[in-house]
Formats: C-alpha cells, sequence, structure tokens
C-alpha cells in the first residue's frame, strides 16, 4: 500500500483503511514528522494475519458494546481530538484503531492488536493510550506495543451512560413488544365481531361513561325505525294484511318517518304507540316464522319490545341497547386493552365482501384470529347476494383465511356465535333442510357439531382450531369464554417469542 505525503507535513495526518472479515475499515493515522520525506511516494508495509484471525469472538461482553463510537456516524472535523495534547513538542507517530464493530474489542483489544505487525523502521516502539473524541486509542512511543493501557475520559463517562440508558430503553420496549399480542377479528358481516369489541369494552375497560352511553341514542334510534320498516316490507312480501284499521294507518306513519340526524332529538311520541301495536299484530309471528325469506335485523324482537322505553323523551341508551345497536362497519377499528399480564391489541374489519380487500394490512404478526360465525344465519342469505346462502359464505371465507399463506402460524379460535337465535330457530328452519347430509334432527349441540365438522374440512392447513359456543349479546358467556380464550393467546404469544 502506497501513501503520498504531502510537502507541508509538519501538522498533517496520513491515513489508510485496512478490512478484514468482519470488521469495518480501520482507520490507521500517524504523524510524517517521525518520517524522512522524499520526493517519492512514502510506502508502509503492513502484514496482516490469516482471516481466520479475525473472526468475532463469541464470548464478548455485552457491555462494552458502545465503548467506542463508529466512525462512519461522525463527522472527520472530530478527528482533531486525537492530535496529542503536548502541542509543543514533535507530534510522535501514533496509530488510531477504530471499529463499527466495537462491543468486541475493548476487553479484546490485546488479542486483536497482536494480528497486526507493521515495520519497525517505520513505527518504532509502541504503546496505547485513550484519548477523548471517537473513543479512538492513541499511540504513545514510552511503551512498547502490546501494552494496552486506558484511562475513562469524562466524555467516555458520559457516553457509556448514555448508551446504558438507550440500552435499558431498548430491554422494557422488548419486554413490552413480547407482552403483546395482536388479535384479528375476523367473519363475514353481522356475524356478531363488533359485538366482542364492545364486550371487550365492558369487561376490560370499566365498561360505557353515560356520555358514551348517549352517542348511541342516534344508533338505536335508526335501528328501531329500520326494524319496523323491515317488517312492514316482510307484510308486504308476504301479501299480509294487519287485523285492524289502526295498525294500517300506524304502518303508514312509521313507512313515511324520518329520524332526525340531531341524536339530542327524541322520536316522536307517535312512533312508541305505533311500533307497539305492530309488534302484536298477530300477523306479526307469521312474518316472523318466514324471516328467512326476507332481511330482518336479529335484534329487531329486542328493540320491538323495547320500543315504548327507547322513545321516551329523557331516554338514555344502556348497557343492553349497545350491544344489540348495529353499525355497518366500514375499515378497520382497533382498541387496545389488558387482559391479566398480556397487553391486547384487537383489529376489528368489515365483513362484507367489500371491506375484506382492507384485511391485509392487519395480517403481520398476528397471534391468532378469532373468526365469528353466526350458526343462526344458515338459512339466510347474504346482503350483496340474495342466492347465496350465508352459512356458505362463511365457509368459503374461513377456507381462504385458514389456508393463507398469512396464517401458516396462526392458531384460530372459532367462534359459533348467536347460539341462543340458533337454538330458537331450529324447531322452525330444520338445518337438514340446508345441509341435507346432516341427521341430527332439532338437537342444538349435534347441529353444533354438525357446523364445526363443516368448518374443520376446510381446515387443509391443520392449524390448531379451538371452537367455542358463544352469545356475543351476553357478558357473563363471553366472560367466560375469554377466560379459556387467554391461555390460548398467552401460548400461542409464548410459541412466538420462542419460549414454547
Amino acid at each position: 500500500m502506497t501513501i503520498a505525503a504531502p510537502k507541508d507535513s509538519s501538522r498533517h495526518f496520513f491515513a489508510f483503511s485496512l478490512r478484514s472479515t468482519w470488521i469495518r475499515p480501520w482507520i490507521l493515522a500517524f504523524s510524517p514528522s517521525t518520517f524522512s520525506l522524499s520526493p517519492k511516494p512514502l510506502s508502509i508495509r503492513v502484514k496482516l494475519a490469516s482471516p481466520t484471525a479475525f473472526q468475532e469472538p463469541s464470548n464478548s461482553p455485552p457491555q462494552t458494546r458502545h465503548s467506542f463510537s463508529d466512525p462512519a456516524l461522525l463527522p472527520l472535523t472530530h478527528w482533531h481530538t486525537l492530535l496529542p495534547t503536548d502541542r509543543g513538542s514533535p507530534l510522535p507517530a501514533f496509530l488510531v484503531l477504530i471499529a463499527s464493530q466495537v462491543s468486541h474489542i475493548i476487553d479484546h483489544r490485546c488479542a486483536y492488536l497482536r494480528h497486526i505487525s507493521v515495520v519497525a523502521e517505520l513505527f518504532g516502539s509502541l504503546a496505547w493510550k485513550e484519548k477523548p473524541g471517537l473513543g479512538g486509542w492513541t499511540h504513545n512511543s514510552t511503551r512498547k506495543m502490546g501494552s494496552c493501557l486506558s484511562s475513562e475520559s469524562s466524555g467516555d463517562a458520559e457516553q457509556k451512560k448514555r448508551s446504558q440508558m438507550i440500552d435499558r430503553r431498548l430491554e422494557e420496549d422488548q419486554r413490552r413488544l413480547r407482552r403483546e399480542c395482536k388479535i384479528l377479528l375476523l367473519g363475514s358481516g353481522e356475524s356478531g365481531k363488533s359485538t366482542i369489541v364492545k364486550q371487550m369494552k365492558i369487561i376490560h375497560q370499566n365498561g360505557y361513561t353515560v356520555e358514551e352511553l348517549a352517542l348511541y341514542r342516534l344508533t338505536v334510534y335508526k335501528n328501531l325505525i329500520d326494524c319496523a320498516k323491515a317488517l312492514i316490507d316482510g307484510y308486504r312480501h308476504f301479501q299480509l294484511e294487519p287485523s285492524s284499521q289502526k295498525v294500517k294507518d300506524y304502518m303508514v306513519v312509521l313507512e313515511e318517518y324520518q329520524v332526525d340526524t340531531d341524536p339530542n332529538t327524541p322520536l316522536d311520541g307517535t312512533i312508541g304507540d305505533a311500533i307497539t301495536y305492530l309488534w302484536n299484530d298477530p300477523c306479526t309471528s307469521t312474518v316472523l316464522e318466514r324471516q328467512n325469506e326476507f332481511y330482518l335485523m336479529d335484534s329487531a324482537p329486542y328493540f320491538f319490545d323495547e320500543a315504548k322505553r327507547i322513545t321516551a323523551p329523557d331516554y338514555i341508551p344502556n348497557v343492553s341497547d349497545v350491544l344489540r345497536a348495529r353499525t355497518k362497519t366500514t375499515g378497520i377499528y382497533e382498541t387496545r386493552f389488558t387482559m391479566g399480564q398480556l397487553s391486547i391489541h384487537m383489529f376489528d374489519v368489515g365483513g362484507q365482501r367489500s371491506e375484506r380487500k382492507k384485511w391485509i394490512h392487519c395480517f403481520e404478526n398476528v397471534t391468532s384470529i378469532i373468526f365469528c360465525v353466526a350458526l343462526s344465519e344458515y338459512d339466510q342469505t347474504l346482503l350483496e347476494e340474495s342466492n347465496q346462502n350465508r352459512m356458505m359464505e362463511s365457509l368459503v371465507l374461513f377456507d381462504s383465511v385458514v389456508n393463507s399463506r398469512w396464517f401458516m402460524r396462526t392458531s384460530i379460535i372459532l367462534f359459533l356465535n348467536k347460539v341462543d337465535l340458533f337454538r330458537q330457530k331450529l324447531p322452525r328452519s330444520p338445518l337438514s333442510n340446508y345441509f341435507p347430509d346432516y341427521s341430527g334432527g332439532n338437537d342444538v349441540n349435534r347441529a353444533a357439531k354438525y357446523l364445526l365438522w363443516r368448518f374443520n374440512q376446510v381446515n387443509r392447513a391443520h392449524l390448531n382450531l379451538y371452537p367455542h359456543l358463544t352469545q356475543a349479546t351476553d357478558t357473563t358467556n363471553i366472560r367466560l369464554v375469554f377466560a379459556a380464550v387467554k391461555e390460548t393467546i398467552l401460548q400461542n404469544a409464548l410459541k412466538d417469542s420462542g419460549i414454547l
């Protein structure tokens, strides 16, 4: 390697770099004042050991990793700190070794230095002394090479303290991330995903305040009126006439009524009476028996029963109202809560076909998936496609999720939801009418096991599947279910961290 010396060499330094198998450039700087300069370039010969001599030691102490600074990250103007403090005497030749892989040099520097042998005519006897700036090691000509002494400057002590503080913060972040679990709520539309999120707020976030409950007033108003109009559509669809002229008049009132967009404006006083008369009409039960042939919210009977209370001027929704209030989920909603020692980050995404393309943003590093299936929808059709059975749509969606490359290491928690409605519906709408291979009759347990078997059949990836019968509107049921789900999530988190 050849280095040319400048003419004015009294206070200049030469520098060249060496590369080994694992160390970034080592900067070697020395004063030309110790050499006899000539017009010809000055040649320096450096002898290195074999590349294997520079293998990184495996037992390097971690506490030394910030004792040096990486020269690649500092401006060259900082190199003046490497100058000797004695300005009156000739600058002694010195050698500075700086590496970015510094975590293995301080306690092992002597072992590395013996791999560098420099021509004695150029360097003479070498010794080492730590100088401020860059955490460097500068040459002192009073001791021989290999005598590695160091004294920590105040600047380096401050740097070490700052480094240790950063290390502590990084360790705290790592511990927090190990405890944080991402849960993705998936399922077709109206399967109960958003209700599960509401239950998490009730169970793990101290529930709803009065102000938060009041925010649902407008949603409940709209749900009540929409259910009444849907029931009237059922009358029209099946060509049924109400039993009295008064009910007919109320039906006209309900069809023309529009909910005020101001949530503080109560419903008209006649609405409560109109809905009560319609709900108690004998033909209504006939319409409900054929509910699978037209769309009516699952919560319609609940809202009809509570019509008088909901239409009162001073109405404030209660928790039961909020759990049954229905708003179409568009986009991705996330909620955070603590469940024991776990920090849960739960994503609720839209279940309609138009919303599913947005799920991809939540797929990375998911600890578990909660897939919701509405058991009661086995005899219903999609809003988007009237000839597509909702249960078959859920099976297709589950197939795409459980066999996706995104979830090859993810466990699936299957919520067979709305078991209460499923129990009520089986006697009047046999499951065998829609799944001919089912032969269990109206037994709820057999019917649920059959549908679970159908979901297991599409699990070609053989992911771990944890099924639960749930009633999302029942807080007690969800509390018990999530006590079991917590153990599943914890095991998955431990597997992700490599502990299990």
